[in-house]
């Protein structure tokens, strides 16, 4: 079997948040297109001068005829503006082209219709994390693509991060409450212990900072012992010392079973909105 080789790829991008200009680099970054080969369509004219100055590529505030030169098209709009744009693009889209959707919710039975029947077509729900090459991205993609292919496309949703392709499209829902989601479980812990830290008597800057590394050498201690958090936080967990008196305030408070029934919440409105949005598209 031949090594597998990337090609450099044309890439118009729609829609230049901040999941859309993540990719962006990401695919700069990892030599899968060159600056002069991507576009980014953005509505936003006060948004056009900070894309420039980032990626120093093409910019648009329409959809224009050269979307459909590209070879991958990736759809990075909020869900609810997504019936418009599917319209809009429907003229637009060739089917030799690889069209990307990181939009939540919207099924790839729905994008097919969209776009005439559409095959060459992959779901993709990305995180946050993606903006610093550490993002994580789960995805399913259609049952027609070819063992090239689907490494081709493996490595572009990678080149953020890591991708992780799944058989159940229903898992993306899933991956919403988890993945995409995840990060502002993360965010909020840390925000928490911040405020205690400044209360014990730190200053802003040394409790960032010590709480920075803790959470920095936890991971890695996770990641190296191939030990379970469990099994982890036993380890520093004294009987009647200072870590256990923490985790009776936590297990008094429920707090484990709170964080699940938070994410089980996360993808409870993640299913809301794929139906609601099947609904909308199918009107």
């Amino acid at each position: 079997m031949k090594p597998y080789k990337m090609k450099q790829f044309k890439v118009s991008i729609i829609g230049g948040g901040n999941m859309g200009l993540a990719f962006a680099k990401a695919l700069i970054q990892g030599k899968i297109v060159d600056r002069k080969n991507l576009l980014i369509v953005d509505r936003s004219i006060k948004r056009k001068p900070y894309i420039l100055k980032e990626l120093r590529c093409r910019v648009a505030e329409t959809l224009i005829s050269k979307v459909s030169e590209s070879d991958i098209v990736v759809l990075s709009v909020k869900p609810q503006n997504a019936a418009v744009l599917l319209t809009s693009l429907k003229p637009i889209i060739k089917k030799n082209q690889l069209v990307i959707s990181l939009m939540t919710g919207i099924k790839l039975k729905e994008l097919s219709q969209s776009f005439n029947d559409h095959k060459k077509l992959v779901r993709a729900m990305p995180n946050l994390p993606a903006h610093v090459g550490r993002g994580v991205t789960v995805y399913k993609s259609d049952k027609s693509f070819t063992r090239i292919e689907k490494e081709t496309i493996s490595k572009i949703l990678g080149s953020a991060g890591i991708s992780l392709e799944v058989k159940n499209e229903a898992l993306l829902d899933s991956a919403t409450a988890v993945t995409a989601t995840g990060p502002a479980y993360f965010f909020y812990f840390l925000e928490h212990m911040t405020k205690a830290a400044k209360d014990l008597g730190f200053n802003k800057d040394d409790a960032e900072m010590l709480i920075k590394e803790t959470m920095r050498g936890s991971l890695e201690l996770w990641a190296t012992t191939g030990l379970s958090p469990e099994e982890l936080r036993k380890r520093v967990t004294s009987k009647g010392g200072t870590t256990k008196a923490a985790m009776e305030v936590f297990d008094n408070g429920d707090l484990g079973k709170v964080l699940q029934r938070g994410i089980k919440a996360a993808h409870r409105r993640a299913v809301e909105l794929s139906r609601s949005l099947s609904q909308t598209l199918i009107k």
